[in-house]
């Protein structure tokens, strides 16, 4: 479930006006703390949190 929900999310953060915005306008977006949140932070958790749920099941 964990995977499916990554595939879902990766979908919309590539079609998001935020990230879009985020993206081209990189500069001056990284000082916004609510575009930075979801144009970085937000996937950059997301993205550990799955590869510690994949690691998680193969080490024990």
């Amino acid at each position: 479930m964990a995977h499916i929900q990554l595939t879902l999310g990766l979908c919309l953060y590539l079609i998001s006006p935020v990230v879009a915005y985020f993206l081209h306008h990189f500069g001056t977006a990284v000082h916004e703390q609510a575009i930075r949140f979801f144009g970085m932070e937000h996937i950059t958790m997301m993205l550990i949190g799955i590869t510690l749920i994949a690691i998680g099941p193969a080490r024990s």
